[in-house]
């Protein structure tokens, strides 16, 4: 009978801390057996999933993906792994722009003399096509699959790529604030559908976007005056029409 491991014996074969694997077995990726006692003991069976899932947090991915990859089928890994290999060539495109912007501004700072400051170089100008509030939104979503898509497709659009679906999003909220005006319910079917076309918007240009998902951007587009500026610009009162047809939309599916 093979040898149970303690939770420290496990770590130390991993590579990894005990308090990591406590982690995974509160997300539920590893459920150790009980000594009677009451310590956890780990089968072999145990120690080749942490390793896998040791292996998929090298390469990148995030915790809540892992759970599913480790129950997918060969033809599921490889679209997942070529997906992220795109997330990590963005990542890394983006690095080399920003270590080649270092080295710009490090040869104009060693312009300065001993008494100049930085008010005497010119200021940089924004990333073109960079979204509004990009550096709030990366410190709060930046380590999840989302914004890696996001960012990834992103820096994939073209000019003219931009210009679509600006247009896209343009006409669907000038439709959605038409039925606001006319007085149409948020929850009535026209309005689902516009739901459904936003949501739609978002899944194809920016992120695999459920109707959960949808629901937990609605709460941005009402709790945070920014994102509801962007809606009632269009209409006043569209951001709360906009998160009440949303939510409306989730309980219908």
């Amino acid at each position: 009978m093979t040898a149970l491991l303690n939770p420290g014996e496990l770590a130390q074969r991993a590579g990894v801390t005990v308090r990591t694997l406590h982690h995974y077995e509160s997300l539920g990726l590893l459920a150790p057996a009980r000594s009677e006692a009451g310590h956890r003991r780990y089968r072999e069976a145990d120690v080749e999933k942490l390793l896998r899932i040791v292996w998929l947090r090298q390469l990148g991915f995030a915790l809540e993906r892992i759970t599913d990859l480790l129950a997918a089928d060969a033809a599921t890994l490889q679209a997942e792994m070529q997906d992220q290999r795109e997330v990590l060539l963005a990542e890394s495109q983006a690095m080399q722009a920003r270590l080649a912007a270092l080295d710009r501004a490090l040869a104009d700072v060693q312009q300065l003399t001993s008494t100049m400051s930085l008010k005497n170089i010119a200021p940089p100008q924004p990333e073109p096509g960079a979204p509004p509030f990009a550096d709030e939104a990366q410190a709060r979503w930046g380590n999840t699959s989302h914004w890696k898509t996001s960012e990834q497709r992103r820096r994939a659009r073209t000019p003219a790529d931009v210009a679509i679906m600006d247009a896209e999003e343009a006409a669907i909220l000038a439709d959605w604030a038409v039925l606001l005006k006319a007085g149409v319910a948020a929850a009535a079917a026209p309005a689902l559908a516009m739901v459904e076309a936003h949501r739609s918007h978002i899944d194809r240009w920016h992120y695999p976007c459920s109707r959960e998902m949808h629901a937990q951007l609605a709460l941005l587009y009402t709790g945070d005056e920014r994102f509801a500026a962007h809606f009632d610009r269009v209409a006043p009162g569209l951001a709360t029409y906009v998160a009440a047809g949303i939510e409306a939309a989730l309980g219908h599916a």
